[in-house]
């Protein structure tokens, strides 16, 4: 079952079970993207050819935000966050890649409105919620095309990654 605490009364049971799979997993990559999105891989790396990389190569859980704030913590301090000072992206870009992000211990609720991952090494990734706006607030790729994401107002929603989604749902960036 994944590990999953709240200290805010959070009803935890929102967690999808499909993230059990994910916990123990290694860090296989990080990227600070576009618009300070934020992408973090874990497990093993699995050929997921896409339109725009026919040949490309995976991460077996890839878990990430387009849009919405986030920060890196350690001993109750902030390593990284998306609202750093920087000139570009590629500055964040470059600090994250020195942040030793090793394995997923657990997942967590923090609010309703924040999940954080919580990494070894005393080390953890909160997506927060910053916005007024209902877009998703963080997204899950993982084996055999799942797809999960979690927005304020329809709280996490699975589905295939290789499927339209579910009725009602427009896709981000859209």
């Amino acid at each position: 079952m994944v590990e999953v605490t709240s200290t805010m009364g959070i009803d935890m049971t929102r967690i999808p079970d499909e993230f059990s799979a994910m916990i123990g997993k290694h860090c296989n990559g990080k990227m600070v993207g576009e618009y300070r999105s934020l992408t973090v891989g874990f497990g093993d790396m699995l050929y997921r050819p896409t339109s725009k990389e026919p040949n490309g190569h995976r991460s077996e859980w890839e878990i990430g935000t387009y849009n919405a704030a986030w920060r890196i913590v350690q001993d109750d301090r902030v390593l990284l966050g998306s609202m750093n000072p920087v000139e570009d992206n590629g500055e964040l870009d470059t600090v994250i890649q020195t942040i030793p992000i090793d394995k997923i211990i657990g997942i967590e609720m923090s609010t309703k409105f924040d999940v954080r991952l919580v990494l070894s090494g005393g080390i953890a990734l909160d997506f927060l919620c910053a916005s007024s706006d209902d877009d998703e607030l963080i997204h899950v790729f993982g084996p055999n095309h799942f797809y999960a994401e979690y927005t304020i107002s329809e709280d996490w929603v699975v589905s295939k990654s290789n499927q339209p989604l579910p009725p009602g749902r427009i896709p981000s960036g859209a």
